[in-house]
């Protein structure tokens, strides 16, 4: 698993830096459009590249690509990796 920044401060969840994929922005939430147009069935290519730019964006990809492994249920990460992906499924059902 790769190694992102963040400050672990006893047992509290643990504070992720704006790069690192754990981290949500302010502005993310659940109904936001990932991108401008919903996939009909034509240019498969074409949308796929604007999904992948747009969580590349937000650090999300490896989610999807699965680089980004869900942690252990007994890490402090968990639950941060457990919301990151409900978000990233959220953005991908509106579609």
């Amino acid at each position: 698993m790769k190694s992102y920044s963040m400050a672990v401060q006893g047992s509290r969840i643990p504070q992720v830096e704006p790069t690192d994929p754990l981290y949500v922005h302010p502005s993310d939430n659940p109904a936001q459009p990932l991108v401008s147009s919903v996939f009909n069935g034509d240019s498969f290519d074409n949308w796929k590249r604007s999904v992948s730019i747009a969580l590349s964006a937000r650090h999300k990809l490896g989610f999807i690509d699965g680089s980004y492994e869900c942690p252990a249920a007994s890490s402090p990460l968990h639950s941060l990796w457990q919301r990151n992906n409900a978000m990233v499924l959220s953005w991908l059902l509106i579609l």
